[in-house]
């Protein structure tokens, strides 16, 4: 039994909340008055700096061959005082290619980021063997999006991966994590950190949120601008908190046109109503944006995607989120969707999964994009 960490009065308080810019007919005037007003309160309150008319710089550091596509690890300007490492993938043949930002998860497993969704010689670590295992089924999905002709753009999100702070090599030794046990070792160190990275991030006037938010709005904007991208099929897709940055991108990037989110979705109520792994572990910190639920909930942000086309994938077997409290999330964004006439954009599934992203549910998933993008 997990330990009552909310205050006694945390339901009362919720019973008294309604998010002020959720979607309501009577308030704005019209969807997209709707969606500009929510999305820029998203974006401050987020502390997003503005980046968007920076130079990206982007520069190659090395390629490779992988059959059907090359692999290409790059870097581009982040913000004025950061660079972005990630991967960039793009097929072979004709072009324009469609395009997806390939978002990793979170799985309290810090030690490779892009690596977790982009095929490296890093994949016979064991360690990182047997996460993408349990998660994808083994197989990377940026690329089997490459396989099937779309650029794909991966990058670490801050604190993942390259972007990790130091001192978790120093726990084993000061090398690179040989096996499992090396690997889950490293991870618990970084975990430990999350919280007091959050604290200084916010005492520095940003938010763990919204260096995400620009990092994934940069790698969606790049995509979009490179020559061999079609800008109007730039998609995005993650699982777990790949999801939740996954329809987060979409609501406030007008490059991204259709977005798939995996395994992470439920309302902020049932999240918080008692104790689960988003009010009782350090694992929050990255999705904390303080004073954000009077204004909107989690299930606001994602209907921010509308009229968009908007894939949602949950496991029936994911023990952290309840059935009652994704459905309920579903609902509300089915509800949004169909107020605007675009309820066929829409998919909400249930799966009989854990929290993963396997290859049957990747193959059902790119076959939609395919469809959307056709």
């Amino acid at each position: 039994m997990k330990q009552e960490t909310l205050p006694p009065w945390g339901n009362a308080w919720q019973d008294t909340l309604t998010p002020a810019y959720a979607w309501d007919a009577a308030r704005f005037a019209s969807r997209e008055q709707w969606q500009q007003t929510a999305r820029d309160k998203l974006l401050d309150l987020a502390a997003v700096p503005d980046t968007e008319a920076l130079p990206f710089d982007l520069q190659v550091e090395d390629e490779t061959d992988c059959g059907r596509y090359v692999r290409r690890k790059v870097s581009f300007v982040g913000s004025a005082a950061w660079r972005v490492p990630g991967y960039l993938l793009l097929p072979k043949g004709p072009c324009p290619f469609p395009g997806v930002v390939a978002i990793h998860d979170h799985g309290a497993f810090f030690y490779w980021g892009k690596e977790k969704v982009v095929a490296t010689a890093a994949l016979q670590r064991p360690g990182l063997q047997a996460f993408v295992q349990n998660s994808y089924e083994g197989q990377p999905f940026g690329d089997e999006l490459a396989r099937r002709g779309f650029a794909v753009i991966a990058i670490d999100g801050f604190f993942w991966g390259e972007r990790q702070v130091p001192g978790a090599e120093a726990e084993i030794g000061g090398h690179v994590p040989e096996t499992v046990e090396e690997t889950k070792q490293c991870n618990r160190f970084l975990y430990e950190q999350q919280a007091i990275t959050a604290m200084n991030i916010m005492q520095m006037g940003l938010t763990w949120q919204g260096v995400l938010f620009n990092d994934d709005r940069r790698s969606a904007q790049l995509l979009a601008s490179l020559p061999q991208v079609d800008s109007e099929r730039v998609a995005c897709c993650g699982l777990s908190v790949g999801s939740y940055r996954a329809w987060s991108l979409a609501a406030v990037s007008d490059d991204i046109k259709a977005a798939i989110g995996i395994c992470w979705m439920a309302t902020q109520e049932s999240l918080m109503r008692a104790p689960g792994n988003q009010n009782t572990s350090q694992s929050a910190f990255s999705m904390l944006i303080p004073g954000l639920r009077r204004y909107l909930e989690i299930t606001d942000i994602a209907s921010l995607v509308c009229p968009r086309p908007l894939l949602l994938y949950a496991g029936r077997q994911d023990g952290l989120f309840s059935h009652t409290g994704t459905d309920a999330a579903f609902d509300r964004i089915r509800t949004v969707y169909a107020a605007h006439g675009a309820a066929e954009n829409l998919v909400c599934q249930w799966w009989d999964t854990p929290h993963c992203f396997n290859r049957q549910m990747q193959q059902a998933a790119f076959d939609w994009l395919e469809d959307m993008f056709a």
